[in-house]
């Protein structure tokens, strides 16, 4: 795949349609990826959360990522029943690492999106490390970003915060994480009820993360 050939799920401008771009490597994709989604749309009144796996994270190289082709095919297995939820292939189409900045320049230049359209979704613990992104001045000028579960750091001055105000989100809490997902998988382990059914058959078929 190459940029030229990646695609976005709605067409350019979207006629003033809001929505969450949701990034992340999601390998696997799991239930509290989707629960936080429908949160944060149910919250904002969103039109689209669109899931966006990174082909190279810049801040996750510590081990190679699933072949971005699978993690694709499990996003689109786990969010085919919400009509409000689509993926997009962008970031995997491109060889280098995904920034998020560059995403949005992209959204804001060829998609002509403005700042009251985009929301950008991240979780807590990336606010906490949001100041060493690429130009996170740049990304907040560009969208608005939605911090998930924020009221854990209450107390907390994260370095970030010269960046806000940001939006804040709450959802339950679920003790769920795609590296633990990748460990039951390789010992043997049950995942039923950590992953949407159908993903779970994917990762058993394909044999991922069995080594």
């Amino acid at each position: 795949m190459n940029e030229e050939q990646s695609t976005f799920p709605f067409t350019s401008g979207a006629k003033g349609s809001r929505f969450g771009l949701f990034g992340g490597s999601f390998d696997p994709i799991h239930l509290a990826h989707l629960l936080l989604a429908e949160t944060v749309r149910n919250a904002l009144n969103l039109d689209r959360i669109v899931f966006m796996p990174a082909s190279v994270a810049p801040h996750k190289q510590t081990r190679t990522a699933t072949d971005g082709w699978h993690r694709l095919q499990m996003i689109r297995l786990a969010i085919q029943d919400n009509p409000h939820f689509v993926v997009s292939d962008y970031e995997l189409c491109k060889p280098d690492l995904s920034y998020t900045v560059d995403t949005l320049e992209y959204l804001h230049q060829n998609g002509r999106f403005d700042r009251k359209q985009m929301y950008l979704i991240i979780g807590a613990d990336n606010l906490q490390g949001f100041h060493t992104w690429k130009n996170p001045r740049r990304i907040v000028a560009l969208a608005q970003v939605v911090v998930v579960n924020r009221p854990q750091y209450e107390g907390m001055e994260p370095p970030a915060a010269r960046y806000g105000p940001f939006l804040s989100v709450t959802m339950p809490m679920m003790a769920l994480s795609a590296s633990e997902i990748r460990r039951r998988v390789a010992d043997g382990q049950s995942i039923r009820y950590w992953t949407p059914g159908a993903v779970e058959k994917y990762i058993m078929d394909h044999r991922l993360y069995r080594d």
